[in-house]
């Protein structure tokens, strides 16, 4: 080879390099514009996780309060039903009450109307025909035998 073939054989390396050189430099940008993406992907992703994440622990704080007040109202519930079970028991003890109140009141009653029957009939022999008084009835009703 001569020089001149050689120097023809170099500037083809030359420019071949610099092809390649070029092509390195596109490939090098793009890279970069992709590595770029893929952090700005990144950034979008950890603020979305990050985000989800804060409304997770938002939505288990809520579920754990949630939680709370479903025990309160469950302990709340349970009182209330054993207030109205006493209070039936005693509603039931009250109409007992009443029951024997009322049996005592009507027994009393026939009591006091029988007396009155009695003291009617009393007076009635006390005062015979034409208004005289009798002593044996009004000894009698004296005596409480009438």
């Amino acid at each position: 080879m001569t020089s001149l073939e050689n120097f023809d054989a170099l500037y083809q390396d030359i420019n071949q390099l610099e092809g390649n050189v070029a092509r390195a430099q596109e490939a090098k940008q793009r890279a970069q514009q992709q590595l770029a993406s893929v952090q700005q992907l990144q950034t979008t992703e950890t603020l979305a996780f990050t985000k989800v994440q804060r409304e997770h622990s938002t939505a288990v704080a809520h579920l754990e309060s949630l939680k709370g007040s479903f025990v309160q109202a469950s302990r709340d519930l349970r009182t209330q039903m054993e207030e109205q079970d006493r209070l039936v028991k005693l509603l039931g003890q009250v109409r007992k009450q009443i029951a024997t109140i009322n049996h005592n009141y009507v027994d009393n009653l026939h009591g006091i109307s029988a007396q009155l029957h009695a003291i009617g009939t009393a007076s009635n022999q006390i005062v015979r025909g034409n208004g005289r008084f009798n002593p044996k009835a009004h000894f009698g009703l004296q005596q409480g035998r009438l």
